[in-house]
């Protein structure tokens, strides 16, 4: 994977132990209210709508959730994940045995408004940061286990994916730098194991990204920089990139959020790092509700 793209297509392998997961720890075998209340099984029809705006994400994950429950229910969906919601929207209609419409309604619900909460996070982002020509960039800051299905959420925003996990690419940060005792001799040493692996290098001083050039890299980390620094290494990058054709891109990250990306403006950076899109979310209001 490259170092930064969007994981656009999402594979049942990525979610069906969660699902199954999720349904265990319901204990939606054991659902004394609706076996008690519901004892002929009849067949029914439900919708499942959004009370609030959003971009939509998760509905694979929805529909795959009845399906666990109950191989015979008939799924419509009148929404696909990336499309913008509004209130009373249907995203999908459910038609099988009303046990297995109300025993499977939470665990939908709660991956759809997971999803949703992070796909409207990212769409968020990413339009408030194209009017400065940058793209918002996801971090392993995940829900443990939720990974793909976060990644795949940020994706359908419109923002962008950078490393899935560990093994996708190089990122030397402080501790490595640290242990190694330079950036040159962190690089070096990557470099050695891996020459020819995506390999990016945090920096916290101009002098050090002018270390961190000096060698075969694909993207540099702008760490906790004010503006005018940042600035001033994005020039230098460019300049760098003009010289010797390379295409080193640059990526801010300290802790942006929805409130301070004005900062960022005229920075000349390619790309924010937001861990808080997937570890601050809003989850969408989704509801269930049985049609005559």
């Amino acid at each position: 994977m490259p170092y930064a793209d969007q994981l656009l297509v999402l594979k049942e392998s990525h979610f069906r132990s969660l699902l199954r997961e999720a349904f265990q720890e319901d204990h939606s075998e054991e659902d004394i209210t609706t076996l008690s209340i519901f004892r002929d099984n009849s067949m029914a029809k439900a919708r499942i709508f959004t009370r609030e705006k959003a971009v939509l994400a998760g509905i694979s994950v929805a529909r795959a959730a009845f399906r666990e429950i109950d191989p015979s229910v008939t799924l419509n969906s009148f929404k696909e994940d990336g499309d913008e919601i509004h209130p009373g929207d249907t995203v999908l209609e459910i038609e099988g045995p009303i046990q297995s419409l109300l025993r499977s309604e939470r665990v939908a619900l709660n991956f759809l408004a997971l999803l949703s909460g992070t796909a409207t996070a990212a769409r968020t982002a990413a339009e408030k940061l194209k009017e400065f020509s940058i793209r918002p960039l996801d971090t392993r800051k995940t829900i443990p286990g939720y990974r793909y299905l976060q990644k795949y959420a940020i994706a359908m925003g419109g923002a962008w994916n950078h490393r899935l996990h560990l093994s996708d690419m190089g990122l030397i940060k402080d501790n490595h730098i640290a242990h190694a005792g330079s950036v040159s001799r962190a690089i070096s040493l990557f470099r050695e194991k891996y020459p020819n692996r995506p390999l990016e290098v945090e920096v916290e001083t101009v002098a050090q990204l002018n270390e961190a050039l000096a060698h075969k890299i694909d993207m540099v980390l702008l760490d906790n920089m004010d503006p005018q620094t940042m600035r001033e290494c994005t020039a230098i990058i460019r300049t760098h990139n003009e010289r010797t054709g390379n295409t080193v891109s640059s990526e801010a990250s300290g802790g942006f959020h929805m409130g301070n990306l004005d900062t960022l403006r005229d920075t000349g950076v390619d790309f924010v790092s937001m861990g808080s899109l997937t570890s601050r979310i809003l989850p969408i209001d989704f509801s269930m509700e049985m049609l005559d």
